[in-house]
């Protein structure tokens, strides 16, 4: 769907593939967290969930701004956050091996969307930029 803002065409952030990506790691979480030990559900997992719900905060603003950037940059380091997380709970044999595996593909097909919308933003920003000086 996409909706009039200005002169400018945008489509909704919650029809962006990077934002349905974050969302449906989102909930896997939340359906899976209940089979983690309570300390690590309190403590990682809060953290994990927390991240990707700032991923989704960020990817929300950047899709309204025109400068992107800033946003797509600190969803770019939330999403680190995660992988840190998710790779300790794997360390500590609490994440299967095939579940681990399908959260690192989840996190890598976030990361190429996050990276691509960021190098275009980036160059785009430069190039307005560049026009008004």
């Amino acid at each position: 769907m996409i909706r009039k803002r200005g002169e400018v065409n945008m489509a909704l952030y919650v029809d962006l593939p990077v934002y349905k990506a974050t969302y449906d790691l989102l909930l896997l979480v939340y359906k899976r967290e209940n089979s983690l030990p309570r300390e690590h559900r309190y403590a990682i997992v809060m953290e994990i969930k927390r991240h990707l719900v700032d991923i989704l905060s960020m990817v929300s603003r950047a899709n309204a701004s025109r400068e992107k950037v800033q946003y797509l940059s600190r969803a770019r380091i939330d999403l680190e956050e995660v992988r840190i997380r998710f790779r300790i709970l794997s360390d500590l044999h609490l994440l299967g091996t095939k579940f681990f595996g399908e959260i690192c593909l989840r996190e890598e097909s976030i990361s190429k969307q996050l990276t691509a919308w960021y190098n275009s933003a980036a160059k785009n920003e430069k190039k307005t930029i560049a026009d008004i000086n």
